[in-house]
């Protein structure tokens, strides 16, 4: 995927509200969190945006 400057949308979600996963750009990083049961959430981003060039 050609990836624009600043990017933000999500890429691939799994579960609800009370838990699950998703994989989404943020200002052109890309981030990862996951919802244990809205107990605890686990979140980690790229220290970087993502170069314009990068392909998945």
């Amino acid at each position: 995927m050609e990836v624009p400057a600043n990017a933000n949308g999500v890429l691939y979600a799994l579960g609800g509200g009370s838990g699950g996963l998703t994989c989404f750009m943020e200002n052109g990083k890309l981030v990862y969190e996951y919802n244990m049961m809205i107990i605890e959430t686990y979140t980690v981003e790229t220290a970087e945006k993502l170069a314009r060039e990068t392909y998945c």
